[in-house]
């Protein structure tokens, strides 16, 4: 007879019989006991293996690039996904991956524009893990001017002066603004 226990079995699972192979995928990670008694009369011999089956663990976040932000400017595609993986069984090389995005086509994790999107490790022996993460566009720039001079209800003083004077002010977007000016403005 042979027996199988372990994490996630309300019992042991036992079945008696004359076949050489027991074949079980286990449906979560653990240590599991496989056993092998013989039930043929005056015999008592057995044997018991411990198999530890490790499962893929995948993280996908935001690669935060832009002042805390995800993507520089609402409509950009310049977003990038961190991927780490861990468990599983890896070679050498390392963790196989896949990135889609919502409709399920597939991308690359960089110049990637605001949405929602799965990255799948794969290790050696073919156990996965999804992982799924948002990029979120910045709120949009705003910018707005005020003339701040005033020569009796103008910007400035005469005809071809420079010297009136404007606030610039500006919300959303990626902190922090520039206002290029050209000379004469």
């Amino acid at each position: 007879t042979w027996s199988i226990s372990g994490p996630g079995m309300a019992e042991p699972m036992t079945e008696p019989g004359s076949n050489d192979t027991v074949f079980y995928v286990p449906s979560t990670s653990g240590s599991f006991s496989m056993s092998l008694v013989s039930n043929c009369p005056g015999s008592n011999e057995s044997a018991t293996l411990e198999v530890v089956v490790h499962e893929v663990n995948a993280l996908a976040t935001p690669t935060d690039a832009f002042n805390g932000q995800s993507i520089s400017c609402a409509g950009a595609a310049d977003g990038a996904i961190t991927c780490v993986a861990e468990g599983g069984h890896v070679p050498t090389m390392g963790y196989v991956w896949s990135c889609a995005d919502s409709s399920g086509n597939p991308v690359g994790v960089s110049n990637l524009s605001a949405g929602l999107y799965s990255v799948v490790a794969v290790d050696e022996l073919g156990c996965s893990d999804t992982s799924t993460v948002a990029l979120v566009d910045p709120p949009a720039v705003v910018v707005s001017a005020q003339c701040v001079s005033d020569y009796n209800g103008y910007g400035v003083s005469c005809h071809d002066a420079a010297d009136g004077m404007a606030l610039l002010t500006a919300t959303g977007g990626v902190p922090s603004y520039a206002f290029p000016l050209s000379e004469g403005v």
